[in-house]
């Protein structure tokens, strides 16, 4: 039957008013029942259909898995049919094209259209409903819209209805992804929690072990430390008031002696640190301390063991110094460990030079100034202790690795020069704990500098401003 340009205006109208507010109910926040159900009334209203029904089908059991509806009575048997079977009209529809029944009472396909008839029904279109929508995309359900009274639905009317079964297909897609997505996330953020967990677990557990071992260390370091500072002494006054004259060899042995001890000693003060700084118990005691005099006194200690390798060992030490607040002890133990370092990697012949002096920085030079120049250090005054030799050298793809614990450089490792790659990183840790920094220039065959630096307290002297 043809219609008027108006009615052509209406229809058009309504159907553009129908597809706004399927789209506006498909992007609410609704459960997917409520939001198919919204879908539904806004076709039926819109559209002036008596009713509106999608059926979603679950091809492995051959049956709905789920109804939904708007306008049908509780006991219309779209609400409660079990299988698509029992419906010809379904059974079509679900094998991939339109149903249109003009009318339930002359049309053999419908079986219960009695039923129909009490229900107020008296014209059925059935659309496939494809998920995602395409031409040979799998059929996952059936779009019904039922009319009052006997309709001759339109090849465009049919289109229309077909292309709202794909808007509703593509957001089924869609929910259906999501919901893979979210089971997939829920599913991950659960092993997360469980690796987590099962972390935590474990890193209290090592965190035990360091805290034994620590333990462990600390109280065999203390038995061994007490006969080793027997021995120590003993050989200290044996070397110096001996009861006679040493014989020849003796003073030789003697010194021997003296140097393993003290080496076994250094070895298990390392050990010790190791244990504390790996258990998060390492702690210094900070308070004023003028410098001048520990690296003196670490120069000093240094003078025997560099005399009989061959070294010239010398010392250039500013006499203003600026002040530190730190651990007098701690910073010894780090630049004692510097020089003997740098004897040890030194060959006969060679020099150690320990230098300390001030540093003063302003903006404009940290500014302009690349490690390491200044070592990345922030502007004001500042402490710093160089230890340089004419020694072996260290390969640059080595140096972010001398602070950590157990290294040991390639040339000491071939040349067998003595050490546990302990030393370093205690001194790293020492330093990191006055809030200073360590460093280290060198290469291969040409030497190496170590560096220092200590924040100075502010209205103590300092060198001259650098330029």
């Amino acid at each position: 039957m043809a219609i008027n340009q108006q009615e052509r205006e209406d229809l058009l109208s309504a159907r553009a008013y129908a597809l706004s507010d399927v789209i506006k109910a498909l992007s609410a926040n609704l459960s997917r029942q409520a939001t198919l159900a919204a879908a539904l009334q806004s076709i039926a209203i819109h559209l002036g259909y008596k009713a509106a029904a999608l059926g979603l089908y679950d091809r492995e059991r051959q049956t709905w898995s789920a109804q939904v509806a708007y306008g049908l009575g509780e006991a219309y048997p779209v609400r409660n049919q079990p299988d698509p079977a029992d419906s010809a009209v379904d059974r079509e529809a679900l094998q991939g094209r339109p149903v249109l029944v003009r009318d339930v009472r002359n049309d053999p396909r419908c079986q219960r259209s009695r039923l129909a008839e009490q229900e107020g029904i008296r014209s059925i279109l059935a659309v496939p409903l494809r998920v995602p929508p395409s031409e040979t995309g799998p059929i996952a359900g059936v779009l019904r819209v039922y009319a009052a009274a006997p309709h001759d639905f339109s090849p465009q009317e049919t289109a229309f209805l077909q292309g709202m079964a794909d808007v509703v297909g593509y957001w089924l897609a869609n929910a259906a992804a999501r919901e893979a997505l979210e089971k997939k996330l829920t599913e991950y953020l659960a092993r997360i929690e469980r690796l987590q967990a099962e972390a935590e677990r474990a890193r209290e557990e090592a965190q035990r072990a360091i805290e034994s071992r620590a333990e462990f260390v600390a109280d065999i370091s203390h038995d061994l430390r007490t006969p080793l500072s027997v021995i120590i002494g003993y050989v200290e006054m044996l070397l110096e008031a001996p009861q006679r004259p040493l014989l020849p060899g003796e003073e030789e042995a003697l010194r021997i002696v003296m140097s393993n001890a003290q080496r076994l000693l250094t070895l298990m003060n390392d050990l010790v640190d190791m244990s504390l700084i790996e258990s998060g118990k390492f702690t210094i005691e900070a308070e004023p301390v003028a410098l001048a005099p520990i690296v003196q006194q670490a120069v000093q200690a240094a003078k025997i063991l560099a005399e009989r390798q061959g070294i010239r060992l010398t010392a250039q030490i500013d006499a203003a110094l600026p002040i530190v607040n730190g651990d007098g002890n701690r910073i010894r133990q780090v630049v004692s460990n510097l020089i003997v370092n740098a004897i040890r990697f030194t060959p006969g012949g060679g020099e150690v030079c320990v230098r300390a002096y001030g540093l003063s920085l302003a903006d404009k030079q940290v500014e302009r100034a690349e490690p390491p120049n200044n070592s990345g250090l922030e502007p004001g005054e500042w402490l710093v202790i160089s230890v340089a030799d004419t020694g072996l050298g260290i390969a640059p793809d080595e140096h972010r690795h001398l602070f950590t614990r157990l290294h040991r450089s390639a040339q000491g490792g071939r040349r067998s020069i003595q050490g546990t790659g302990i030393g370093m990183y205690v001194a790293k840790a020492i330093v990191d704990a006055h809030g200073g920094r360590i460093v280290v220039e060198s290469e291969p065959g040409k030497g190496s500098i170590f560096k220092v630096a200590l924040r100075a307290l502010p209205n103590t002297p300092a060198g001259p401003l650098l330029g």
